[in-house]
């Protein structure tokens, strides 16, 4: 597998992710930890892991990306084999430091914004 640039915003301005988990983490010369989303595009048939994450739409389950693009999260969180593959990369690419997965958080706050009947129940 090979890894390269995914499309620009003005290309792609949204995308859905599937697969996926969100992370916390450290970026040498990134301003702080930042989130980054990483899962698989089914579209494109390839992982991806996004730009640091900068709104949340709880409603919606969807996040905007410092490079502006929304990224839609559908299904279960979990990576798929190509999405560990790319995220596995990336963190050696970027010579990041992982300090938390983040995943648990993002699915607190999506359960947060539906209206109560359709809550889960745990």
């Amino acid at each position: 597998m090979s890894i390269f640039i995914p499309p620009t915003t003005a290309e792609q301005p949204d995308a859905v992710l599937t697969s996926w988990r969100a992370f916390e983490v450290e970026v040498p010369g990134l301003a702080g930890p930042t989130i980054h989303i990483a899962g698989y595009i089914g579209a494109e048939g390839c992982g991806r892991v996004t730009s640091p994450i900068e709104e949340l739409d709880a409603a919606n389950r969807s996040v905007v990306t410092s490079s502006g693009r929304v990224y839609q999260l559908r299904g279960a969180p979990g990576l798929n084999g190509d999405a560990e593959y790319v995220w596995a990369k990336w963190q050696r690419l970027w010579k990041t430091t992982v300090l938390a997965d983040a995943t648990a958080d993002l699915l607190r706050q999506f359960d947060g914004a539906r209206p109560p009947q359709e809550r889960r129940h745990v």
